[in-house]
C-alpha cells in the first residue's frame, strides 16, 4: 500500500458533521477503487466524518438509500480494494434535470441526505459526472441545506480540463500500448501468407488521448503502429489507403489504431438517434467499416479487433503511478472536507516527466462540468496520422510501475462485496 498523506492518527473522538456520501459515476477505470481506498481511509481518520456511506450503482442508489458502510472495512480489506478494478460498489449513467427547472428529483435526494445525517459529497467522475456534482451544489444552495460538494476526477478518456491527466488513463495506456506490440508481433508474422493489416479500435469520442497511447508500443521507427487515427484530425479515405500501401510495400503489413470518434472527411453523417442518456451518440465500429473499405480497395487480407470494456477494467496491466496518484485523491478529498472546502474538483498538476512529479490542487467545479479536453496540436503529427515525442515524454510517465494483486490460482483475487455492509438507518441518524 502507499503511504497515506498526513493526517490525525488516533481514535475518532467527535463527530460533528455526520456522514460523507462518497459515490462513483459513469465508466470505470483501473484506479477508481483505489481512489475509494484512499478515501475510505482518511474517513475513518477524520473527526469530522462519522461514516462514508457509498451508494451501490451511484446515483441510484443515493435515490434509493441503498447504502454501504466503509468504517469498519481493515487494512487488508482496503489493500484489496486498492488493487481492484473497475467499481466495486457500482456506478450509473444517470443525467440529472437542471434544478431551477425540475427540482423532483433533488426533493427525493434531499429526503435521503436527511434521513443519513449526510452533511458532505464526494462525486467521482468525468465532465458529465462533475456537471451532477455542479447540480447538487446549486440546488442544496436553492434549498440551504449545508453540503459540502466535492468532485473528484475520473475518466480513461484523459479529457478533463484543467487536471493534467486524469487517474485511471496512465493504466489504459499501458493496456493499449501493450496490446498493440502483442498484435503487431502477430500481424507481422503471419504478414507473407495471412492478415496483413490489423486495425485496433479504442475508445474515445471526441479526444484521441487512448489511441495516441498506442505509440508507447514503438521500439524504433519501423515499429507498429503505423498509423494513428484520432478525432481531432479528420483523414480521407484515399489518405488512409495510400498510408497503408506505402507501408505495405515497406514493411509487408501495417497496424492502425483508431478512436472510435475518428472520421472520414467522405463520410456521410449517420442517424443521431441512438444516444445515451447525456445525449452522447453511441460509437463504435470504425475499425471494422476501414477493415471493410482496406480489405475492398486493396485486396489483401484485414483484421480488426475493439478493445471496448478490456480497456477500462485493466487491473492485470496497471500503472502503478496511476493507482498511486488515485489513492492520494480520495485521501485529499477527505482533507478538502475537513477543511471546510465546497464546490471543488482536485486536480492533478505535473511537475516534471520520468519520473513524474505531481501534486494534487483544486479547481472551481464549473472549470471542469461539460467541457473536453483533446490533444493539443504538438501532440499530433503534421502529417495528421501520428503522434510528437512530446506526447510519448508525457504518456510514458503515466505508464510507470507494476502493480501485484493478491492471486488464486495464479489469476488475480480482487475485492469481493462480502467484505462490505449494508447501512442500517438507525445507526446513522445522528
Amino acid at each position: 500500500m502507499v503511504q497515506d498523506i498526513p493526517t490525525q492518527e488516533g481514535p475518532v473522538v467527535n463527530h460533528t458533521n455526520g456522514n460523507c456520501l462518497y459515490a462513483h459515476s459513469g465508466g470505470v477505470s483501473a484506479a477508481l477503487n483505489a481512489t475509494a481506498a484512499g478515501a475510505i481511509k482518511a474517513a475513518q481518520r477524520s473527526e469530522s466524518i462519522h461514516d462514508m456511506l457509498v451508494p451501490e450503482y451511484g446515483l441510484h442508489g443515493i435515490l434509493n438509500g441503498e447504502f454501504y458502510s466503509t468504517k469498519d472495512l481493515d487494512q487488508a480489506a482496503l489493500d484489496q480494494m486498492y488493487c481492484t478494478p473497475s467499481s466495486i460498489f457500482g456506478t450509473s449513467r444517470f443525467k440529472l434535470p437542471d434544478p431551477r427547472v425540475d427540482q423532483e428529483p433533488y426533493i427525493q435526494i434531499l429526503e435521503v441526505f436527511k434521513t443519513y445525517n449526510i452533511r458532505s459529497l464526494l462525486y467521482h467522475g468525468g465532465g458529465d459526472s462533475q456537471d451532477t456534482t455542479n447540480k447538487f451544489s446549486q440546488f442544496f444552495k436553492m434549498v440551504d441545506y449545508p453540503i459540502q460538494c466535492i468532485g473528484l476526477p475520473k475518466t480513461i478518456d484523459n479529457d478533463l480540463m484543467v487536471t493534467d491527466h486524469c487517474p485511471g488513463y496512465g493504466s489504459t495506456a499501458k493496456y493499449i500500448a501493450t496490446s498493440t506490440l502483442e498484435a503487431a508481433l502477430d500481424t507481422k508474422a503471419m504478414s507473407r501468407s495471412s492478415t496483413k493489416v490489423f486495425i485496433l479500435e479504442v475508445m474515445g469520442r471526441n479526444a484521441g488521448w487512448i489511441a495516441a497511447a498506442s505509440a508507447l508500443a514503438r521500439c524504433d521507427a519501423t515499429s507498429a503502429p503505423h498509423l494513428i487515427l484520432v478525432p481531432e484530425r479528420k483523414k480521407s479515405a484515399d489518405n488512409i489507403l495510400a498510408g497503408i500501401s506505402l507501408q505495405l510495400d515497406k514493411e509487408g503489413y501495417c497496424v492502425i489504431v483508431v478512436s472510435e470518434g475518428f472520421q472520414l472527411t467522405d463520410t456521410i453523417s449517420s442517424d443521431d438517434s441512438d444516444t445515451c442518456s447525456f445525449g452522447h451518440k453511441r460509437l463504435g465500429g470504425i475499425g471494422l467499416e476501414l477493415a471493410n473499405l482496406i480489405q475492398s480497395s486493396l485486396k489483401v487480407k484485414t483484421r480488426s479487433a475493439n478493445a471496448d470494456y478490456l480497456q477500462r477494467a485493466v487491473g492485470h496491466c496497471a500503472s502503478a503511478i496511476d493507482l498511486d496518484i488515485a489513492y492520494h485523491i480520495g485521501q485529499r478529498a477527505v482533507q478538502c472536507i475537513n477543511d471546510g472546502l465546497y464546490d471543488k474538483m482536485l486536480i492533478v498538476k505535473h511537475l516534471g516527466y520520468l519520473p513524474l512529479k505531481w501534486k494534487i490542487e483544486t479547481c472551481p467545479i464549473d472549470w471542469v462540468a461539460n467541457h473536453e479536453k483533446h490533444l493539443p496540436d504538438f501532440f499530433i503529427s503534421d502529417n495528421g496520422h501520428d503522434i510528437t515525442p512530446a506526447f510519448c515524454e508525457y504518456a510514458l510517465s503515466l505508464v510507470q510501475g507494476e502493480v501485484k494483486p493478491m492471486r488464486k490460482n495464479s489469476i488475480p483475487a480482487y475485492f469481493s462485496k462480502h467484505h462490505l455492509q449494508k447501512v442500517q438507518i438507525e445507526e446513522h441518524q445522528l
